[in-house]
C-alpha cells in the first residue's frame, strides 16, 4: 500500500506556479460537477493532476471529503489507464458544489469518462 502512494505522487501537481500555467492556458472542459482546466507540460514527461475544490463549498471538512474522494477516482483512472501515462499533459479538476449532491458512483463514473475523453482526444506538440 505504501508503495502504491510513493509512485501516485509523481501524478500530482501540488506547487502554486504549476496551477497557475494551467489555468493560463485557458484550455477548459466545463460540465455541472467539475471544470476540467489541461495543458501540455513541457518538463514533464508524464501525466500529472491537480484537484482544486470551490469556496462555495463552505465547511473545510467537506472540501477534504470532496478531494479524497476526487484521489480515489484519480487512482483508480491511474491503474486502468496505464498506457496513457506517457502523454506530457497537466490536468486540474476543479469541483463544484453539485458534486455533493450526486452519489459517489455518479461522480466516478462521470469525471472517469471526462478525463479519458479530455487525455486520449488531446494532441500534443512534442
Amino acid at each position: 500500500m505504501n508503495q502504491i502512494k510513493k509512485k501516485l505522487k509523481f501524478f500530482f501537481i501540488k506547487k502554486n506556479y504549476q496551477f497557475q500555467e494551467v489555468f493560463k492556458a485557458k484550455k477548459k472542459y466545463n460540465f455541472s460537477e467539475a471544470a476540467i482546466f489541461f495543458n501540455q507540460n513541457v518538463n514533464n514527461k508524464t501525466l500529472r493532476f491537480g484537484i482544486v475544490v470551490s469556496k462555495k463549498i463552505k465547511k473545510k471538512v467537506t472540501r477534504n471529503l470532496v478531494k479524497r474522494q476526487v484521489r480515489v477516482i484519480l487512482r483508480v483512472f491511474i491503474n486502468e489507464n496505464v498506457l496513457l501515462l506517457n502523454k506530457p499533459l497537466d490536468v486540474i479538476i476543479l469541483i463544484k458544489t453539485n458534486f455533493l449532491n450526486n452519489k459517489f458512483a455518479f461522480n466516478k463514473k462521470i469525471l472517469l469518462q471526462k478525463i479519458k475523453k479530455i487525455v486520449t482526444n488531446t494532441t500534443l506538440n512534442v
